[in-house]
């Protein structure tokens, strides 16, 4: 009760990062590595190791978010096993204090009804004697 977790995390909390102090993110540095590699690069290898930096961040930034998920649910899990061990710490503490079985409460129920019937039936009957009707 109380505890909340972020649900997820959006597509640019995960996939935008600073490559060199500028913005970028992992698309944007596969579109250039894949217009490089395709020949609109003059030296397609130094495309390719310009882009590796961009996707080395974007690989760590990826890998942060992975974490950041694991220990979410991490959290999730826990408290899941802590609710269902006080959930059966709250039985047994019932049971001990004072649970009740149903079909013997019920039965027992019924024989002090029947009691209480009887012992009013019988103070009617006593009720309605007086002296003058013990001596006709």
């Amino acid at each position: 009760e109380g505890q909340q977790v972020i649900p997820g995390l959006t597509g640019p909390e995960v996939l935008s990062f600073d490559t060199g102090g500028a913005p970028s993110d992992l698309f944007a540095v596969l579109g250039s590595l894949s217009a490089a590699l395709q020949g609109g690069a003059p030296d397609p290898a130094a495309a390719a190791r310009d882009a590796l930096a961009g996707l080395d961040a974007g690989l760590e930034k990826v890998t942060t978010a992975q974490t950041i998920v694991g220990a979410r649910l991490g959290w999730v899990e826990l408290m899941d096993t802590r609710r269902t061990a006080i959930g059966e710490l709250v039985a047994e503490e019932r049971d001990t204090i004072g649970g009740a079985d149903l079909a013997a409460t019920i039965t027992r129920l019924q024989e002090v009804m029947t009691v209480l019937e009887a012992s009013q039936a019988s103070f009617v009957k006593l009720s309605g004697l007086s002296l003058f009707s013990m001596m006709r």
